[in-house]
This record gives C-alpha cells, structure tokens and sequence, in this order.
C-alpha cells in the first residue's frame, strides 16, 4: 500500500469516523494535514490550466489520493460544518503556496 493510499484512507476514516461520533474535541489532525496537500494540488492543477498549461484534471488530482468525486464532497461537508477548521486549513495551503514562491523568485535564472 503506498503511502497516499493509506494516507487517503486514513482520512476517509477519520472523517467518516468523526462525522458518525458527538462532536467533542478537534478530530482527526492527519485528515487537515493531507488536506492541505490535497488542496495545493487541486489549486496547482487548476492554475496550470487557466494558465493553458498540461496539468491534472481535478479528478486526476482526486484519484492520486485515493479519493473520487463523493469522498471529496464528504470533504467539502465536514469543512462546511467547521469553518474554523476549513479557515486553518487554506491558511496553511497559503503559507505553502508563498513559501514555494519566495524559493522560486530566490532560483537562479538561465538566461535565454
């Protein structure tokens, strides 16, 4: 099993898990943590196809991590029922996006 895939099951579970029990505590930190890999590479993907570039379709995305269209709604209805949760999340997706971007503007250029 390699690690996406059990990492995706793991978040599958966790939320499943969560979403079935009392809503008491914080829940499963694993599922924000590959979350935030997830939503980096749905936005990366996006961004490569606005910008007319070869990239992922959102379903390819989805199905490196073990997830299809229904799991990822799943997703999308716990982050709805905990906005603060959703809101920590992108924070961190956002905190990845700018460090990647000062590491690129910091990369020697090769001149044309």
């Amino acid at each position: 099993m390699s690690w996406r895939t059990a990492a995706a099951t793991i978040l599958a579970v966790g939320i499943l898990a969560h979403c079935a029990a009392p809503q008491q505590g914080p829940g499963p930190l694993a599922a924000d943590s590959l979350a935030v890999n997830l939503f980096l590479d749905l936005h990366l993907a996006r961004a490569r196809q606005e910008l007319s570039m070869t990239g992922p379709s959102r379903d390819e995305v989805l199905a490196r991590y073990s997830l299809d269209s229904a799991a990822f709604e799943v997703l999308m209805a716990f982050y709805q029922r905990h906005p603060d949760r959703y809101a920590a999340m992108t924070a961190q997706v956002a905190d990845r996006l700018g460090a990647q971007e000062m590491r690129d503007l910091r990369a020697p250029r090769l001149l044309p």
